[in-house]
């Protein structure tokens, strides 16, 4: 049962427990009411009506703190952080031309083409038939960015990847580590035996043009993954492009 699960299943359990106790208050005032019909004394009146909002209020909290719950495994908004670098297509080189490389096992490179699109403007399609890497060195300033955002049309066999840099705890030992953004729920897991790339699962949100925009709290992925195991960040090192993909643009922020 991934994370998301287990609390929607405490806030069923917590909102059925609440129901139970209201129910065990209610019941005996409610069977009294009935037994002295319209003589019921004021206070019965009284309680009983407390019993049933504490029961209808019941049910409200639970409800809302159910759907608190299942936003949590949403991409959160970056708009509160502060920007550090943004990775652009206004231009109209080739990428190679701006700090991007691309390998193939085969040297087939992929086809790069830039189209203007009216809701985010210069963008960059690449189609490949054969499989490769785009990679993009992360400028000092960016490094020790935390949160990072991609807005990105994807098609299946696709990959989004960050790499960065990681300390042991005993401070001895550094790793590169990559995470691969994909879309779906679940907790992030090891995709290499040598745990030297992870699987991260994000809900994007879905923008206009259907567009996907991937909001990542790093740290959050770190403290979900490597970070159990003692590792700790030190910075970011570049981010990789692989299959069929529109890009928009590449942002991180503190």
């Amino acid at each position: 049962m991934n994370g998301d699960k287990f609390w929607k299943s405490i806030e069923r359990f917590k909102l059925f427990i609440e129901l139970v106790t209201a129910l065990f208050v209610a019941i005996p005032i409610i069977y009294l009411f009935l037994a002295n019909g319209l003589a019921a004394r004021m206070p019965v009146w009284a309680v009983l009506l407390i019993s049933l909002f504490a029961i209808f209020l019941g049910y409200l909290l639970g409800r809302n703190s159910t759907k608190g719950t299942t936003s949590l495994s949403k991409s959160k908004d970056n708009s509160s952080h502060v920007l550090l670098h943004t990775i652009d297509f206004d231009y109209r080189e080739h990428p190679l031309d701006h700090n991007w490389t691309i390998s193939s096992d085969e040297g087939n490179q992929p086809t790069v083409t830039h189209v203007s699109d009216g809701f985010f403007g210069h963008t960059i399609k690449i189609r490949a038939s054969t499989p490769y890497a785009m990679d993009y060195q992360v400028e000092p300033i960016a490094q020790l960015g935390k949160s990072i955002e991609i807005v990105v049309k994807v098609e299946k066999g696709y990959g989004l990847y960050s790499l960065a840099s990681f300390l042991s705890k005993d401070g001895s030992t550094r790793q590169d580590i990559w995470f691969n953004y994909q879309v779906g729920v679940g907790e992030p897991r090891p995709f290499s035996r040598d745990k030297s790339e992870w699987i991260v699962y994000v809900e994007p949100e879905l923008m206009e043009g259907k567009w996907y925009k991937f909001s990542i709290d790093l740290q959050n992925v770190i403290d979900r993954s490597i970070g159990k195991e003692g590792w700790s960040f030190r910075k970011i090192r570049s981010f990789r492009v692989r299959g069929n993909v529109q890009i928009a643009y590449i942002k991180v922020y503190k």
